[in-house]
């Protein structure tokens, strides 16, 4: 079984080898940044009610972070209306 597994992920992993990530447009994302301190958060709208909090900051001391949260949660952590 995990070879079979194996095989079928090389497989789709080959299907995509010659194709190049490009950029879109989305209205679906936001940055706030925390006063004029170099930290910010992108705010990314992911489902009707759900946001992904994806954040970086100048030192690198929290650019490995990711929060999951609805737009009460957004307020009541960071004070931000998701609308």
């Amino acid at each position: 079984m995990f070879y079979i597994l194996c095989y079928v992920t090389l497989l789709k992993m080959e299907q995509f080898e010659n194709l190049k990530w490009k950029e879109i447009q989305s209205n679906k994302v936001r940055v706030f940044q925390l006063g004029d301190e170099p930290e910010i958060f992108y705010l990314i709208k992911i489902r009707e009610d759900e946001y992904m909090i994806v954040f970086e900051d100048g030192y690198d001391q929290q650019t490995d972070r990711v929060e999951f949260a609805n737009k009460q949660q957004l307020f009541d952590r960071y004070g931000v209306n998701a609308t």
